[in-house]
């Protein structure tokens, strides 16, 4: 076989590898997640993804390092079409992603169909976010009262 031939075949196995390996990865991320089993999900999909792999990087190298190379550039390209392929749906799908109070973007703290709390009671004190059970430091940062439009003395609190 033409060396040239067979190192383009390498690069598209490669590519295809790579798709299969990222997008399983992509999609066990997605139902691993909201699974009450997770560690099986991610488990089970590292072996399936990696002899998937490692079978496929053995068989297209026939023991040539040029392949193997050609097999692998393939692999690392499939990485940025998969991340660019899955970054577009997440925005037109709608991310599960909550956003950190260090990325000074605030979620909203309680349901505004509660009767009877105004956004400073909301904003004071009280913080439910996932990442709170998870002890991060980020979880509940406070938040400096000149942003919540009063201060604590204008909302009735005492210091």
């Amino acid at each position: 076989m033409n060396e040239f031939l067979a190192l383009t075949l390498a690069l598209v196995v490669g590519v295809g590898l790579g798709a299969i390996f990222f997008g399983v990865l992509w999609w066990t991320v997605r139902k691993g997640v909201v699974s009450k089993q997770p560690a099986l999900w991610f488990l089970g999909s590292l072996l399936l993804r990696m002899s998937i792999t490692l079978a496929g990087f053995y068989f297209v190298s026939g023991g040539r390092w040029e392949r193997l190379l050609a097999c692998l550039l393939g692999f690392i390209v499939a990485r940025f079409l998969v991340t660019r392929l899955t970054s577009n749906f997440e925005t037109r799908m709608g991310s599960a992603r909550v956003p950190r109070a260090s990325s000074g973007v605030a979620p909203e703290l309680l349901s505004p169909a509660i009767p009877g709390l105004s956004s400073a009671e909301k904003s004071e004190g009280l913080c439910f976010r996932r990442g709170a059970e998870n002890h991060t430091p980020e979880a509940c940062a406070p938040q400096p009262l000149e942003h919540h439009g009063s201060s604590a003395m204008e909302a009735g609190h005492a210091p």
